[in-house]
């Protein structure tokens, strides 16, 4: 079920029968305005809170650029603190692009896990694989 959407940018859906929501951020540049992030951001905090899951699936691979200096801080600063705090969300696949993935630690999540950190995050290079590793965390 579709939950919002901005043109060009972002489409956010529920997956109920998967209890979870899934970000699809669409193919544009992140540095083309700062204004517009902030407004869907906040967007996304108000749906977590209309919408009780646990499980987020990021799509991210298409993107290009990456978000301002500006918009990084108020994800660090803003929106984890009050998503982890305000939020039942436990899990979070993010797909990213291969190039990316390669760059990253993809055993991060494990490494989250064991130290207990309330929010689990993972990088996969699919949305399948993310909806999988999605559905085991939580058995």
């Amino acid at each position: 079920m579709l939950l919002f959407q901005h043109e060009n940018i972002i489409r956010v859906s529920l997956e109920q029968d998967n209890d979870l929501i899934v970000h699809e951020w669409l193919e544009y540049n992140p540095e083309n305005g700062d204004s517009v992030i902030h407004e869907i951001l906040d967007q996304i905090y108000k749906t977590f809170l209309q919408h009780d899951v646990t499980k987020v699936l990021v799509i991210a691979d298409k993107t290009k650029g990456a978000f301002s200096p500006d918009i990084q801080t108020f994800i660090n600063d803003v929106q984890f603190p009050r998503l982890i705090e305000e939020t039942k969300i436990k899990y979070v696949a993010t797909v990213v692009s291969e190039n990316v993935f390669n760059r990253l630690g993809a055993k991060l999540w494990q490494d989250q896990l064991a130290a207990g950190e309330r929010m689990i995050m993972r990088e996969v290079l699919s949305a399948d694989e993310g909806r999988a590793w999605l559905k085991q965390v939580d058995q």
